[in-house]
């Protein structure tokens, strides 16, 4: 199920108010128990993304709009767009070269050339 946007819903609709990312503290701050935030672990209503860092599941098995990773990155890896840091297409190109196929790779480099996104 999606909304008007495109974006998948989320299968654990939160009566905290929290957002689709969400560390420990603020899960707490919102008046979650430690209980409930390790109930929703187990569950696998929620992920692990790091030590206190949780990603909540999107609805009806949908992939996740977007891959999450943990990485130090520079000022110029990140652009934010629609208030969402992202990372900028060269280093996208690069991180899906280090975790996909070589023809995955091969088929995101030649699309950022081509529509001007980076250049060689």
């Amino acid at each position: 199920m999606r909304h008007s946007g495109g974006m998948p819903t989320l299968a654990d609709p939160d009566p905290h108010g929290l957002a689709p990312i969400v560390t420990r503290p603020e899960a707490l701050a919102a008046g979650m128990t430690r209980d409930e935030v390790r109930h929703r672990l187990r569950s696998g209503r929620w992920r692990a993304l790091a030590p206190g860092l949780y990603l909540r599941e999107p609805l009806d098995g949908d992939d996740p709009c977007a891959v999450v990773r943990l990485a130090d990155l520079g000022a110029n890896d990140v652009n934010v767009t629609a208030e969402v840091p992202v990372t900028v297409p060269a280093r996208t190109w690069v991180d899906v070269a280090r975790s996909s196929p070589l023809a995955d790779a091969l088929s995101v480099g030649d699309s950022a050339l081509r529509l001007v996104l980076t250049t060689p």
